[in-house]
């Protein structure tokens, strides 16, 4: 027996005034005007529990969770100490960033290094630089570096 399709049917809702007064418990919702009637098209319900931001608490959670904007930019890291010590070089003013670009067979790739008073804790990444063949350069591998640190120190802070 073949299912049965059932369509959603929204519920129209006459216009009958305006006022100033908001009623309490009021919900997000969209509504659409079709020929003289409003029809509730979307809306929440109370019993959906509110979204509770679960920011990550580890550096390399958060490297994880970027979006693949930026995701790429540090597509192989290694962090020890949950980069505690970097993000003190960094409030300290004295962090360290080396990188280098490196291009090939129309193909470009960069590595990084942050790193505080010596190399102890450093974090280190690199990345296969994003765009077409035909796009790629050695300015473009370096910059893909660069552009890694502003990444990675945005995360940190």
């Amino acid at each position: 027996m073949a299912p049965t399709l059932r369509r959603r049917r929204n519920r129209a809702f006459q216009y009958s005034h305006t006022t100033q007064e908001h009623p309490s418990g009021l919900l997000r919702t969209t509504v659409v005007q079709k020929s003289e009637t409003y029809v509730l098209s979307s809306g929440a319900t109370r019993d959906v529990p509110p979204r509770i931001d679960e920011s990550p608490t580890r550096l390399d959670e958060a490297i994880a969770a970027l979006p693949k904007t930026k995701r790429w930019a540090l597509l192989h890291f290694s962090i020890t100490n949950n980069g505690e010590t970097i993000a003190e070089a960094l409030r300290l003013g004295t962090a360290i960033a080396v990188s280098d670009g490196s291009y090939k067979d129309e193909f470009g790739t960069s590595a990084l290094v942050l790193e505080g008073a010596d190399s102890t804790n450093r974090i280190l990444a690199a990345n296969a630089v994003v765009g077409h063949q035909e796009d790629q350069s050695s300015f473009r591998s370096k910059l893909a570096g660069i552009y890694g640190f502003v990444v990675l120190v945005n995360t940190i802070c």
